[in-house]
């Protein structure tokens, strides 16, 4: 079965050659390597056609306009295999990346297969986050599905890490000019997909070359990232009432972070407040019934009360 993988390319010559070895490497060999540069003003489409011209596996093409979703679009476009991957061309796979999931959807008869990360600074480093890997995993039916897609331990909000047979993607398309395109757009397949295994295997290695979430300063994207937790909940309780607290929790989750950003930064206006408040008032009791930490539960109850002082105490909290 041929595996199409999608590469957004944008402005990654530094990092695109480690990428497209990994690729080229695997032990898996039925692929189409989809390359799609967008709008870079550095080296990055002169290797894509570098590699091009190494491996017949590879297929690169230009769109005039940047973006990751608008790249990824065209990739699902151009795709004729039977599965559909995605890898980011700042990062990188083992050998037996797509081996692996293949095995995986085969092995389980299953629609959707994913495997673990290791994060990769730009120290040269490799390194696991805290959380805990529980072992395979099979997920019969939908509600199955989503109910682990939802959970504390659940599923990345990305396109790395997975294989999806393209049956579940359909027609299904990443929005273009949104900030949070992969929260919009991921959970769209899972939901048409009636049977997935999540491996416990860590072999996509994400290159961390950002600031760390919570040292970002405060900017729209943030209440966008609430916004679409919303239209998730939305979407999944529809089809899944019983799991709409569940998806609701998130919202909360999304809301805390954010005023834990404008906690640092001054640059927020009264309707963003505003948002804020209404965020809290609305969701906040299933935040409460789910599965974050005590920790988390109290600041986000705080805040319920008086965002002002969830502010203050997370200032004293960094030091600031």
């Amino acid at each position: 079965m041929k595996v199409s993988v999608i590469i957004p390319v944008h402005n990654i010559e530094k990092y695109l050659r480690e990428c497209l070895d990994s690729l080229m490497n695997q032990t898996y060999k039925d692929l189409e390597i989809i390359l799609v540069e967008n709008g870079s003003i550095d080296n990055s489409f002169n290797i894509c056609q570098e590699y091009q011209r190494k491996d017949s596996r590879i297929i690169s093409c230009k769109v005039d306009s940047v973006g990751a979703s608008i790249a990824r679009n065209e990739g699902l476009s151009r795709a004729t295999g039977e599965y559909i991957a995605f890898v980011d061309g700042d990062d990188f796979i083992e050998a037996e990346y797509i081996e692996y999931l293949v095995r995986l959807i085969e092995d389980e008869s299953a629609d959707i297969a994913l495997c673990q990360n290791y994060y990769f600074n730009e120290r040269g480093k490799k390194y696991v986050s805290n959380k805990k890997v529980k072992p395979t995993q099979v997920y019969d039916g939908n509600r199955k599905i989503m109910e682990a897609f939802l959970s504390s331990d659940g599923v990345i909000t990305a396109p790395w890490g997975k294989l999806f047979k393209r049956t579940v993607w359909g027609d299904i398309r990443f929005p273009i000019n949104n900030s949070v395109e992969d929260v919009m757009t991921i959970y769209l397949p899972f939901l048409n997909a009636n049977r997935a295994v999540f491996g416990e295997e860590r072999l996509y290695i994400y290159r961390s070359r950002e600031l760390s979430s919570s040292r970002r300063p405060f900017s729209s994207k943030d209440l966008d990232h609430i916004e679409a937790m919303v239209i998730r909940s939305e979407a999944i309780g529809k089809i899944h009432p019983e799991l709409k607290s569940m998806a609701n929790s998130y919202i909360v989750w999304a809301t805390n972070h954010c005023i834990m950003k404008m906690a640092l930064d001054s640059n927020y206006d009264k309707k963003s407040m505003t948002m804020i408040k209404s965020y809290y008032k609305k969701y906040e009791r299933d935040f409460l019934k789910g599965q974050s930490g005590i920790g988390a539960k109290v600041y986000s109850l705080i805040a319920s009360i008086s965002v002002s002082t969830a502010m203050r105490i997370y200032r004293v909290l960094m030091h600031v």
